[in-house]
């Protein structure tokens, strides 16, 4: 298979007809940030073994807009009315928030007692492990959390069917 990765290339699919008497501010548009199309990869693996990566290619790099201006993916969807997919990506990026921020404050509070553990046992010369082991899994488990909700920050959909949900809307549009 081959690989085509355009960087910042800029598909933007304005797909509407003036003839049509509908305002600008009602078309739906879709900006294709990178596409993918198809990737193979495949190298020597360990103890002589080959090992490989394979990818169809589907972005969830995208933005949406509406009238020009953009909008959030359930903004999109909601104008477009694909309600249950709008609730949807409200609902994943509430809980990518979620996760980011409380994923975050926690492992800074346990970085945060990694360090009163630390400075206890300067003072008294003592150790303090459970202190410590707290510290340590808190910031780590911290870390892991916030990893996840950042992982969640892509679109829902793939950028294709953004496309098809822009022209089968705006086709209702020119009607």
């Amino acid at each position: 298979m081959k690989s085509r990765h355009s960087g910042p290339a800029i598909l933007v699919l304005v797909l509407v007809s003036l003839a049509g008497g509908q305002s600008l501010t009602e078309v739906l548009t879709v900006e294709v940030e990178g596409q993918t199309y198809g990737a193979a990869w495949l190298g020597p693996g360990a103890f002589g073994g080959v090992t490989g990566l394979v990818s169809t290619g589907q972005t969830k790099i995208w933005k949406g807009f509406r009238g020009g201006l953009p909008v959030s993916e359930a903004e999109f969807y909601r104008t477009a009315g694909y309600n249950d997919i709008a609730e949807k990506a409200e609902s994943r990026k509430g809980t990518s928030d979620c996760l980011t921020w409380g994923g975050l404050g926690t492992c800074i509070a346990g970085l945060a007692l990694l360090v009163v553990a630390a400075v206890k046992v300067g003072e008294s010369g003592e150790g303090q492990p459970g202190l410590a082991i707290a510290g340590v899994g808190g910031a780590l488990g911290g870390l892991t959390v916030e990893l996840i909700g950042v992982s969640m920050r892509g679109h829902l959909t793939p950028a294709s069917f953004a496309v098809r949900v822009a022209e089968e809307y705006n086709d209702r549009l020119r009607r």
